[in-house]
């Protein structure tokens, strides 16, 4: 973490309640919301922590759960400090982002980056067309684009550029971020004065098996390119800002007792477990296998839907 005072130095406020994100073991609501009510006193030293894990000074796998609980009260607080720090941040390794931030990648982050985004496109497009970077992470920020111009945050024209960088970046074709792409396109072709190019477009990179993140016929990719132009309602909701942090990750299963129970003991039985709050059970899981549940239904029309 960002160095705090010595055994002769009193701590800050801010530095009181990061390590009080960092070391408690259930979701320390009481820290939070002191946070959030002092937030002018905690701020700068928390974008300095996230800065830090952006450029790799600081290990975030020193503090426990303090990474994605920074990133979603920078979320609360609407602090555009953490757009950029966040975007550098998510560039880096995959392992290294899935033991920091857990089901933020999967879950919550088109709704963290929402609740940041202040007219800065910039660091947005260049993570979403770039081939090293996690696939998980360029869907959720494709969707998270998509959303903002939904809100009239980012217009047709940027957005359909940044969809034609994404395009021609050299992607892997079974990169999860192709979903996102393709939701991106149907929904713009869609949109009233859409261009429906963009479907085209879609579907010629799907049939040239440039964009194959499936793993059966051509249903799923129609499928998608139907998937928020019939329902922007749901786009909306699925992108809405982050208002209340604790009230969101309360509901997490890392932060219940069974999982804090499980986390207890996996660490008894030396597990890596450690202090991952939340660890996608259905990462990897491909969306045409059967679902991990037992259901005998596939993973996309079950927990994968």
């Amino acid at each position: 973490m960002v160095g705090t005072g010595g055994d002769d130095d009193e701590l800050t406020l801010a530095e009181e309640l990061f390590l009080e994100l960092a070391q408690s073991e259930g979701l320390p609501a009481e820290a939070m919301a002191e946070a959030i009510e002092r937030w002018d006193e905690c701020r700068g030293f928390f974008l300095e922590t996230l800065r830090g894990y952006a450029a790799g000074d600081i290990d975030p796998a020193e503090d426990g759960d303090a990474p994605l609980l920074l990133l979603h009260l920078c979320a609360q607080a609407g602090e555009a400090g953490a757009w950029r720090p966040l975007l550098e941040f998510l560039a880096r390794p995959a392992e290294e982002l899935e033991h920091a931030l857990g089901d933020t990648l999967t879950d919550t982050l088109p709704r963290v980056l929402v609740s940041l985004f202040e007219d800065d496109l910039e660091p947005l497009a260049a993570l979403v067309a770039d081939p090293a970077a996690d696939g998980h992470v360029r869907w959720s920020a494709l969707d998270a684009a998509l959303g903002l111009h939904a809100r009239g945050r980012i217009e047709a024209a940027r957005l359909g550029a940044m969809l034609e960088a994404v395009a021609e970046a050299g992607l892997e074709p079974d990169d999860a971020g192709w979903i996102g792409w393709i939701q991106a396109c149907g929904a713009l072709a869609a949109a009233p004065g859409g261009d429906p190019a963009l479907a085209e477009r879609a579907r010629d990179m799907f049939a040239s098996g440039k964009a194959a993140p499936y793993f059966d016929d051509g249903q799923d990719i129609e499928d998608d390119l139907r998937r928020w132009a019939e329902d922007p309602e749901r786009l909306l909701h699925e992108t809405r800002p982050i208002e209340d942090a604790v009230a969101e990750l309360s509901a997490w299963h890392g932060f219940t007792e069974a999982g804090i129970a499980e986390r207890r003991k996996a660490a008894r039985l030396g597990g890596s477990v450690g202090r991952d709050t939340v660890v996608d059970p259905y990462r990897g899981i491909g969306r045409n296998d059967p679902c991990p549940c037992g259901s005998g239904r596939k993973f996309k029309r079950c927990h994968g839907a």
